[in-house]
């Protein structure tokens, strides 16, 4: 047997897997307000599959994640673990060593045919957000 053709059928193999969670996805980007003084790119990107939910503001490594409602609202709160009081306006604050306060950042919002609206506070600001529905993709 030739490499090329089961090279091939090993990819589409790959690639018929993931297809299933795709398609069951829902995705919205679009931009959050900066705070002040905010390190973040002004974007991020909502993801919802059946009734669960990511977000991850400025595109970054942080994480929020919740349960969507029957109607259609989400929230969730997240509290950076070793995060002190003067981090508040970076959401991707390392973890530092010594006692601190932490903060938390929530998020809030609905999701709408083909939008899903919302506000995302730290503790810098309230920043809303209007993202707009993308198909599902295997390529970024």
């Amino acid at each position: 047997m030739k490499p090329a053709p089961v090279l091939f059928a090993c990819c589409l193999s790959a690639l018929t897997a993931c297809a299933p969670r795709l398609i069951a996805q829902e995705r919205y980007v679009g931009d959050i307000a900066a705070c002040p003084g905010s390190h973040l790119p002004p974007s991020g990107t909502l993801v919802v599959q059946g009734r669960h939910f990511t977000l991850t503001p400025g595109d970054g490594a942080t994480v929020l994640a919740g349960d969507v409602q029957r109607d259609g609202a989400f929230a969730a709160t997240y509290t950076p673990r070793n995060a002190r009081p003067g981090d508040a306006s970076r959401v991707d604050a390392e973890p530092r060593r010594g006692s601190a306060t932490p903060f938390t950042l929530t998020v809030t919002g609905r999701i709408e045919d083909e939008a899903a609206r919302g506000s995302f506070v730290s503790p810098a600001c309230s920043s809303p957000f209007e993202f707009r529905r993308i198909p599902a993709s295997l390529m970024p």
